[in-house]
């Protein structure tokens, strides 16, 4: 799953790529004049989301924890780009849902929109 999970991210990182470098483009056109130069890149991705997640679920296991609780927002955080206009908290609760399952994990809280900061899921780790 993991691979499959970078395989994808490598798609959207080149995107990405090909995204940054048409806006360096129009920046540098005149139809970019007075546009923000902040890009696509600057945001993390799904990829960063997995690693910090997956970092903080082998942390909690080493300490001995049966179990650890997790809240999007501060995830998002930890990995930067939150709060603010480029934030990704749909990616980050999406790589959040994809791991319930393996660690028989429980949502315990969420926003009704089901994406948002407060998003929080328990995830057993034995």
């Amino acid at each position: 799953m993991i691979v499959e999970v970078l395989c994808k991210v490598g798609r959207l990182e080149a995107t990405v790529e090909e995204l940054n470098a048409r806006v360096d483009e129009l920046e540098n056109s005149n139809l970019g004049k007075g546009c923000s130069n902040r890009k696509i890149a600057d945001a993390p991705n799904k990829n960063a989301f997995l690693l910090e997640l997956e970092s903080q679920l082998k942390k909690a296991q080493e300490e001995g924890e049966s179990s650890v609780i997790i809240n999007a927002g501060n995830l998002h955080r930890s990995v930067g780009g939150y709060p603010g206009p480029s934030h990704r908290m749909p990616s980050c609760v999406s790589v959040m849902r994809s791991l319930i399952d393996e660690y028989n994990g429980e949502i315990i809280d969420s926003p009704e929109s089901g994406m948002g900061a407060r998003f929080t899921v328990e995830y057993k780790l034995r």
